[in-house]
């Protein structure tokens, strides 16, 4: 079960709200699967195994916990919630470096007009 929304909320879990945590795992857990945090992908791989090969179909229970993490994550608005907290994390790197950032783009206007004279434009 490969699942991009929730290995970038495992991955951020520090930063990444208790709350949504627990949303997600009561949610699943009222599906029926006990995860912990957004461990589901684990979990998944645990229940069924290694991730199929080539055309494979899932089987229907892994089919049902699939669906159910889709719904879960739905209905919590996780990748919103995702986005959200990556514009934040990206907000405060800009923010953090911005005097390094116009250094580089006086440096890249720079290079720019060097290689434009160069080229012969």
């Amino acid at each position: 079960m490969r699942n991009e929304a929730l290995q970038a909320a495992a991955g951020r879990q520090a930063q990444f709200g208790w709350i949504e945590r627990n949303e997600y795992q009561q949610c699943m857990g009222g599906a029926g699967y006990a995860v912990e945090g957004f461990n589901a992908p684990e979990v998944a791989q645990s229940r069924f195994g290694q991730y199929r090969t080539g055309a494979e179909a899932p089987s229907a229970p892994e089919a049902q916990m699939a669906l159910a993490d889709f719904r879960c994550q739905q209905q919590i608005g996780l990748v919103d919630r995702l986005r959200d907290k990556y514009s934040e994390v990206a907000a405060s790197w800009v923010l953090a470096n911005a005097g390094r950032l116009r250094v580089w783009a006086v440096h890249m206007s720079d290079a720019t007009r060097r290689a434009e004279r160069v080229a012969g434009r």
